[in-house]
């Protein structure tokens, strides 16, 4: 498992991220209620991506809280993201936080940051995405913006940015449109049918073997 224990600041908030993959993801991080869950799940595939997500998420959580690992539960809620616990004189207490997972062909990022904020990461195999498909989800407020970033790039981005919104089926891709810069800031916000948000995106640096391209997308919570 790599991880960094204290990401790039945003205003006065910061968030934390870490990054799971290959031997280091091990089912002894597992609650037996994610033992459980785990279990259940249907494929091995999906187990893989299952636990390289809670393995990450952990991780970040542990780092930022200075916590224990063994000291963490993620409960499955009907959000994006999994709720965070941590068991202290003898019972489960909920941490006050905001939690994001992305995962993809077993390699898992997730980032933490506090509750006042709202955050989303993605994670894509480089090159999964082809120039030509950036069609299908970059709208017309963003084409030229986005055509100046690698395509898979272009998709995490919108992908990050969708999770930290929180936004649901009912709304289409295309609604939401990100407002990036020319420069290195790459991100000034978030645009949802006409309401506008103000944001930052960081692109993570991936070990190049992984082949992989990761952002995290943070705001003010709403």
């Amino acid at each position: 498992m790599r991880s960094a224990s204290r990401a790039r600041p945003f205003g006065r908030a910061s968030f934390t991220f870490a990054i799971a993959h290959g031997d280091a993801i091990a089912t002894d991080i597992l609650t037996p209620a994610e033992r459980r869950e785990y279990d259940a799940l249907g494929y091995d595939v999906r187990r893989r991506d299952w636990l390289a997500g809670r393995c990450a998420a952990k991780c970040a959580v542990a780092r930022r809280h200075g916590i224990s690992i063994d000291r963490l539960c993620l409960e499955t809620t009907t959000s994006a993201a999994p709720s965070c616990s941590r068991l202290a004189r003898g019972s489960w207490s909920p941490l006050p936080l905001t939690l994001s997972i992305g995962h993809c062909a077993g390699v898992a990022i997730a980032a933490a940051t506090d509750l006042t904020m709202a955050i989303g990461v993605d994670i894509e195999r480089e090159g999964a995405v082809d120039p030509h498909e950036c069609r299908l989800f970059v709208g017309p407020g963003e084409q030229q913006a986005l055509s100046r970033l690698d395509a898979t790039l272009a998709w995490v981005l919108k992908e990050a940015a969708w999770k930290a919104l929180r936004l649901g089926e009912d709304i289409p891709f295309g609604a939401l449109e990100l407002d990036l810069t020319d420069d290195a800031r790459l991100l000034r916000g978030m645009r949802v049918g006409g309401q506008w948000r103000p944001a930052h995106a960081f692109v993570v640096q991936l070990p190049r073997a992984l082949g992989m391209r990761a952002a995290v997308i943070v705001a003010e919570a709403a």
